[in-house]
């Protein structure tokens, strides 16, 4: 119901360069001083004598000693970027050389890594219930709507529901798709705009449901992380979204850092880790909910300014999304409720329920009903 100045855009190619280099200057590895060296897939091709010629043009101080256990293991390039130390010390190197080597497969692995060019592909992924228990809060301040939270000193909205197709728009910011988004926790309604939406740009929504019964947190939250550091470690570098605040999902930032992607986490202010934060691009959704947010049920404290709109016809064509086009329309944040062929919307102001009237009757044939509180 507060207006909003909502401000939304795409990020242009030179804004998304300039954020990911920002992003790699904190890599904790400095990949301006690493020395040059062949792709993976020219070392993966390496008979056992060329590999031997390679590791002995590499600086790593092999005696003849060291190049004879090599050549006796009979190690071919792609056995060569396979190897671990504890490999190597099996086969008879000392401590030295077997950490050097190691090393070096180590640095031929992380140069490809950060060679791999840049989609500026969209990867998204949801921590549904994440977004929805925090939104309750962050949204019920903005508005000054709901119960009132006196352990968190906060406003607490029930009613806040959560368009996820409209969600998804948001923070694609009209940026093309990589892959399925990813949504953990409960499931959207059928009637969300999140299927229509995927589905037209050529995509399925992959979701991890959450049993409510068990309250497996944790088990969500280690499902995402599993499915994105999937993706991060078998896509070329892109954008990777996390539409979620925990702390938990820190490891596979930093994986994606490390590889080179560009990393946005997207949430609410009030929620957001300070251990996930600083290592991100953040996008408060506290700008933007008007967008996808919206209360849906009766207000049962009887407290607030009341709109109906009731007619038969036009109230059966309408669903939610339509609704919340509306208040799109008007910079609003809408609360409304279903009851029959009526349409009941709450407001806290009675100025923004003269501005939804005044919208509803010039487009619109139908009747009204409005109910002002005493106090505004």
């Amino acid at each position: 119901m507060r207006k909003k100045d909502y401000w939304l855009k795409n990020l242009p190619n030179r804004k998304l360069l300039k954020c990911q280099q920002r992003q790699q200057s904190n890599l904790s590895q400095d990949t301006s001083t690493e020395r040059s060296f062949p792709s993976i897939e020219e070392i993966k091709k390496y008979s056992p004598e060329q590999l031997v010629s390679f590791l002995e043009s590499g600086n790593l101080y092999l005696n003849n000693d060291n190049i004879e256990i090599i050549k006796k293991n009979e190690i071919a390039g792609k056995d060569f970027l396979l190897l671990k130390e504890d490999d190597l010390y099996r086969i008879g190197l000392s401590i030295g050389p077997a950490k050097r080597i190691t090393e070096l497969i180590k640095e031929v692995s992380r140069t490809s890594i950060m060679d791999r060019p840049f989609t500026n592909h969209v990867h998204i992924f949801i921590d549904n219930s994440n977004i929805w228990i925090e939104g309750k809060y962050t949204v019920g301040n903005l508005e000054q709507l709901g119960t009132y939270d006196f352990d968190r000193n906060s406003y607490y909205f029930r009613q806040l529901q959560i368009d996820h197709g409209r969600l998804l728009n948001t923070v694609q910011c009209g940026r093309k798709l990589g892959g399925a988004p990813f949504l953990v926790g409960s499931r959207p309604p059928p009637n969300d705009s999140l299927w229509a939406r995927i589905r037209d740009q050529g995509f399925k929504v992959d979701i991890f449901d959450q049993d409510i019964r068990s309250h497996r947190e944790k088990e969500v939250d280690t499902q995402l992380i599993m499915t994105a550091t999937e993706v991060v470690t078998s896509h070329d570098p892109g954008v990777l979204v996390l539409i979620a605040g925990d702390r938990d999902y820190r490891p596979v930032v930093k994986l994606a850092l490390q590889r080179n992607w560009l990393v946005e986490t997207w949430f609410w202010s009030s929620g957001i880790s300070s251990f996930l934060k600083p290592d991100t691009i953040f996008r408060s959704l506290d700008n933007c909910y008007c967008n996808f947010a919206y209360g849906l049920g009766p207000d049962i404290t009887e407290k607030y300014h009341t709109l109906e709109v009731t007619d038969g016809n036009v109230i059966q064509s309408l669903k939610n999304e339509d609704i919340l086009e509306w208040f799109n329309n008007l910079n609003l944040f809408g609360w409304w409720d279903w009851e029959g062929y009526k349409l009941r919307f709450y407001f806290y102001n009675s100025n923004y329920l003269e501005m939804v009237k005044n919208w509803i009757m010039n487009n619109y044939q139908v009747r009204i009903k409005e109910k002002i509180r005493s106090a505004d």
